[in-house]
């Protein structure tokens, strides 16, 4: 589990969350943050399930699994990335599949059977790099504009008057997390250098994604995007550019 799922998990459990399912396909370090969570907020407050997010079977029985331990659902946070570019159909598997069919069953199966808070939501997590255009990482970049693309459309006002359920999505600046340690093709090294530069003059601790995932989870509306950039975290107006948009469509 990587550094910004510790924090959203630890942040959760110390606003209240009741209990916690854990979802992850490395395991090496999964018994001692268990151990870690029971030692600071008490016994059962924390399971893990080894699952791999690119395969959606393993998806669909990680959701049973934690309904049938919990008995209750009521926040769906899906964090996995990936930023291996040599592989893009790995990328487009666990950055975007997963996102998309995990928000899918919360939405119309087991939120709306095991929610008991009346408030139940789904945070997507997206990136930067899904908000500007990241030659650097292009595989990566993309499919993190498709997950803010999804995240409005199925958690806009009609979505939402459908569902009852806000969805919404956090895109981190750069953040000091094994993911940015991740090897990169030679072909992109240099572009890397000067992405990876420009944008790490901003870094941040993985703590600020807790910190907003509370906040958004508390004022997000539905629908709307978060970025959390240099330890700010603000919503994303999208409001000049959809205008603009709409404009060459005459809508």
């Amino acid at each position: 589990m990587g550094g910004i799922g510790k924090c959203y998990v630890q942040s959760l459990l110390k606003d209240g969350a009741k209990g916690i399912s854990i979802w992850d396909v490395v395991d090496t370090q999964s018994e001692s943050f268990l151990t870690e969570l029971e030692a600071e907020f008490g016994k059962g407050k924390a399971i893990f399930l080894k699952v791999d997010l690119s395969d959606t079977k393993q998806i669909d029985e990680a959701y049973e699994k934690t309904v049938a331990h919990f008995d209750q659902l009521d926040i769906v946070v899906n964090n996995a990335g990936v930023i291996e570019e040599v592989d893009a159909l790995k990328v487009a598997s666990v950055n975007l599949v997963s996102v998309i069919h995990s928000t899918d069953l919360a939405l119309f199966k087991y939120l709306p059977k095991y929610s008991k808070t009346g408030d139940a939501s789904v945070i997507n997590t997206g990136s930067i790099a899904g908000l500007a255009i990241t030659d650097y990482v292009p595989a990566y970049g993309a499919t993190k504009h498709a997950v803010i693309a999804y995240t409005r459309a199925i958690g806009s006002k009609g979505q939402f008057g459908f569902t009852k359920i806000r969805v919404m999505a956090i895109c981190p600046g750069y953040t000091f997390t094994p993911i940015t340690e991740q090897k990169i093709p030679e072909k992109f090294s240099r572009l890397v250098a000067l992405g990876s530069k420009a944008e790490a003059d901003k870094g941040q601790g993985p703590e600020v994604l807790g910190d907003a995932l509370i906040k958004v989870l508390k004022e997000g509306k539905t629908g709307s995007i978060w970025l959390a950039r240099g330890g700010v975290v603000k919503e994303f107006d999208f409001t000049a550019s959809d205008e603009s948009v709409a404009k060459q469509f005459d809508y």
